[in-house]
């Protein structure tokens, strides 16, 4: 079930009809709602928000679009705002909308290149440096 959602205008200069969806719900529900949205939508990521699940980009999404996705978004919940700016968010709640955009992509870069098996072969490689407890000096006793 979809508890709540909003829809912020979010452009960008490849796309200035650019929007970004937050969601609180299901994976499953979330599924069902872009598959039934107008428009091209990107891959939906977790994010930051204390107070949504999900967050996705719908592009390209002009007058006519946007009045049907609406409509779209009102069915599955009547709780949704639009909001005007990303300026408008709430801010006091929550991380300003480009740093959370910031932060997501480089939690996707790390896990994209591996950066936590890393750690993890560093860290077995450090422990087969370091002295067997047997094997480090005793201090001399006087």
């Amino acid at each position: 079930m979809i508890e709540k959602w909003e829809l912020a205008h979010f452009p960008f200069e490849k796309d200035p009809l650019r929007f970004k969806a937050r969601v609180r719900g299901t994976e499953e529900d979330l599924k069902d709602l872009i598959s039934k949205l107008p428009v091209e939508c990107g891959k939906p990521f977790v994010t930051l928000s204390q107070d949504y699940d999900w967050a996705f980009y719908l592009y390209k999404l002009d007058d006519a679009a946007n009045a049907k996705a609406l409509g779209v978004f009102r069915g599955f919940s009547p709780n949704g705002t639009v909001v005007d700016s990303p300026a408008a968010l709430h801010l006091e709640k929550e991380l300003p909308p480009m740093l959370e955009d910031v932060l997501e992509a480089t939690a996707k870069s790390f896990l994209k290149s591996g950066y936590e098996s890393k750690m993890k072969e560093d860290i077995s490689v450090q422990s087969r440096q370091a002295p067997s407890p047997e094997v480090a000096e005793k201090p001399q006793q006087m």
